[in-house]
């Protein structure tokens, strides 16, 4: 009897198909290996390739005629040079991908990020982390609704991007200055159908405006962690979630969120002036706001019920609502 006629319990294939998802690109080869069955069912079955530790610039080349159906692709770590690394990346585009993840990618510069999402045009999300070459990035993706650019040392955008389907971005760069994230805001984004900005831990950000005439789809702003961040103006009528959690330096914030409902401003030992307007805000923290003065405060929130105020400067009486607040 031939080896590979011997039925694996690994071979049958509901089992087979739910263990592909979850296995390696080594992994899944070497499934691939143990017989006829297993190598026909992961062939057809295979959609999501994590490639760890990538060394051989023809390795995504084989693993495309292995396995042709990919729509989901992860790189995780690869040292490879820069000629080696455009050599590996041309084949990516031999699959129709839908999802592409990029981590530690140590080579990757700009313009190779470009070529290949620019040869991918059913891309929908992107993710790009701890490639510290990346500066400038440029993308031409149509079908993107999701970008995430983690810990990665961006400046900004290139201002040829296309991203009109883009609806959440996350931009996690300590390099991204007031300036080019206001270019970003007003100019760069203003196409697309933006849900969610995340700028967390974007250190060097002094200063962010988002005027009412901005992203207009906008939900959720993120800028958590953003420890440079001093001045911030936020007037929207979409948003439903604003998060500036460790902004520790937040000095000035003019607020005009009308369906905000919740809003943590607590331990902000440097926040000395507060505008804040939102008929559906219910509750606000201003726990530890040591430097705000009730010259310097003005609330205008008609449902205001419930209000933390220790170890604030501020009283009861300095929170100027229609409402009855309730101290917790």
């Amino acid at each position: 009897m031939k080896v590979e006629d011997v039925e694996s319990p690994l071979a049958a294939q509901p089992a087979l198909g739910l263990v592909l998802p979850w296995l390696t690109a080594r992994d899944i080869c070497t499934v691939r290996a143990l017989n006829h069955v297993c190598s026909r069912i992961s062939r057809n079955q295979t959609r999501a390739m994590h490639v760890r530790r990538l060394n051989h610039a023809q390795a995504i080349a084989l693993l495309v005629r292995a396995f042709p159906h990919v729509q989901r692709l992860v790189i995780d770590v690869c040292s490879l040079k820069i000629q080696d690394l455009r050599a590996a990346l041309t084949a990516v585009p031999g699959w129709t991908l839908r999802w592409l993840g990029l981590t530690q990618v140590w080579h990757l510069t700009d313009d190779l990020l470009h070529t290949l999402t620019a040869q991918l045009p059913k891309l929908q999300t992107l993710q790009v982390a701890q490639c510290y070459k990346l500066t400038a990035p440029r993308f031409t993706a149509p079908q993107l609704v999701t970008l995430h650019l983690e810990n990665c040392l961006i400046t900004q955008i290139d201002p040829a991007t296309h991203w009109p389907l883009l609806q959440s971005l996350t931009l996690s760069s300590r390099v991204l200055t007031t300036a080019h994230a206001r270019t970003l805001i007003k100019t760069q984004l203003l196409p697309s159908r933006l849900e969610q900005l995340d700028l967390t831990n974007c250190l060097a950000l002094e200063q962010l405006v988002v005027d009412s005439t901005d992203l207009p789809h906008l939900r959720c702003l993120v800028l958590r962690s953003c420890i440079g961040l001093q001045r911030v103006c936020v007037a929207s009528s979409t948003i439903v979630a604003l998060d500036l959690a460790l902004c520790v330096e937040l000095k000035w914030a003019m607020l005009h969120l009308r369906h905000v409902t919740a809003l943590d401003l607590s331990f902000m030992q440097q926040l000395e002036k507060l505008y804040l307007h939102s008929t559906a805000l219910t509750q606000l923290d201003l726990r530890g706001s040591a430097q705000l003065q009730r010259e310097n405060l003005q609330i205008d929130c008609p449902q205001l019920d419930h209000v933390l105020l220790h170890g604030s400067t501020v009283t009861m009486d300095d929170v100027r609502t229609s409402g009855q607040p309730e101290i917790g």
